[in-house]
């Protein structure tokens, strides 16, 4: 099943109350910042001493209402930054950098002998420019 048609979250956790939820179309892509330290003292097994510090979502919702893949990770999962450190290498340097139009598949189990699952289409880092963090960083 790709990009989900639209997913609300008392459809997964069964709280119809909740009206403002958010919808969720992980096929709609979103700009994401990520700020890299040298972590040198606690280095990892994915990006070694570099590691992300922060990150911000620049565009949590499009003008219907939709949030993507990387929006939903970062509320419900809560590991985004695990999610890009394991599929991007470590950048040379440590620095802000800006990851364009992040997307997943999202796989539905059947809640007897397979999981949910996520598989995330994270193209390649940039480093952003000081326009594009100004104000978030």
């Amino acid at each position: 099943m790709s990009g989900i048609r639209s997913i609300k979250m008392y459809e997964i956790f069964g709280d119809e109350d909740d009206s403002d939820d958010v919808q969720y179309n992980f096929d709609r892509p979103e700009d994401v910042l990520v700020k890299v330290i040298d972590d040198g003292e606690f280095p990892n097994r994915d990006w070694g001493k570099y590691r992300i510090d922060d990150l911000y979502i620049l565009t949590p919702l499009s003008e219907d209402g939709y949030a993507g893949a990387a929006s939903y990770e970062q509320e419900y999962g809560g590991f985004l930054d695990y999610a890009i450190m394991g599929a991007l290498p470590a950048p040379d340097a440590p620095g802000i950098y800006l990851i364009s139009g992040i997307t997943a598949t999202y796989h539905c189990g059947d809640g007897w002998e397979t999981d949910d699952d996520m598989e995330f289409h994270i193209p390649p880092m940039t480093p952003a420019t000081p326009e594009e963090y100004r104000g978030v960083f």
